[in-house]
């Protein structure tokens, strides 16, 4: 009969844990499949550096109906009329009379 001690037993082979589903551990079946990209399409070239494209016409037009869009400026005690661009060319006008050009 063998010595007890001599006669050891191997252990059991290890065994892969169960896959469980957590915090940072999406379950199996959404993960990609290795080689898939998560974003097949891609950025498209030069969308990084592309600026958006502006109507010089569409601008023009804008910059001219601000231009002469008539607010109303206290002139005095009553209130005056007058397009938008004028009051602009007013205000730079005084501030530059009292020497504040910096406003």
């Amino acid at each position: 009969m063998p010595n007890d001690r001599q006669v050891r037993l191997k252990p059991p082979p290890p065994q892969q844990p169960a896959y469980e589903v957590g915090y940072s551990k999406p379950p199996a079946i959404t993960l990609f499949k290795p080689g898939r990209s998560g974003n097949p399409k891609g950025r498209p070239k030069g969308a990084r550096n592309k600026v958006p494209a502006l109507n010089e016409e569409r601008l023009k037009t804008i910059v001219l109906e601000e231009a002469y869009r008539t607010i109303k400026v206290s002139e005095g005690r009553r209130q005056v009329t007058i397009p938008m661009a004028k009051a602009v060319v007013r205000t730079l006008a005084v501030n530059a009379a009292r020497g504040q050009l910096g406003s």
